[in-house]
């Protein structure tokens, strides 16, 4: 659960630059980093911000994410590189769209490659492509101005 609204960047947009707080999965010889993968996890918020699932993170300034904001009605796969926020070379871009308070989603990321697809309820909501994502990383969660994230169920599978 996360408890602070921690957050840089520009609240009020759209873009990329959505600094928030992750916990990532340590590495262990069990589970190493990866770069093709299946990450699943129950979200949930009272709060109207940010709550995702990050992945491909090599360290703070490389990793990719899932971000589903209610109060700007987005959800957005997008990435940090060289510690530059930025959309994906294919963008994955909902601007009709955040989720329902008090709901619990099961998210699933699946990404091959360059092609990346994000899963709510197991419907398809964005698909995005990037030659340029981070090679194999760790893999968590991700909670942007929001008190009130909780997740559930963090699974992680190399594919």
């Amino acid at each position: 659960m996360q408890r602070a609204a921690t957050y840089g960047g520009a609240p009020a947009s759209t873009n990329a630059n959505k600094p928030g707080t992750y916990l990532v999965l340590r590495p262990t010889p069990s589970r190493p980093p990866v770069a093709d993968l299946i990450l699943k996890a129950q979200l949930r918020s009272e709060n109207e911000q940010g709550i995702g699932l990050v992945f491909r993170y090599v360290d703070q300034d490389n990793f990719c994410f899932l971000l589903l904001n209610r109060a700007l009605s987005v959800r957005m796969l997008a990435k940090k590189a060289g510690g530059t926020f930025a959309s994906l070379q294919r963008p994955a871009l909902d601007t009709t769209a955040g989720f329902e308070l008090d709901r619990t989603y099961r998210a699933k990321v699946i990404v091959r490659g360059d092609d990346v697809r994000a899963y709510l309820d197991e419907q398809l909501v964005l698909q995005g492509r990037d030659s340029s994502l981070p090679g194999p990383g760790r893999a968590g969660l991700l909670a942007y101005r929001n008190p009130a994230a909780s997740f559930h169920s963090l699974v992680l599978k190399e594919i």
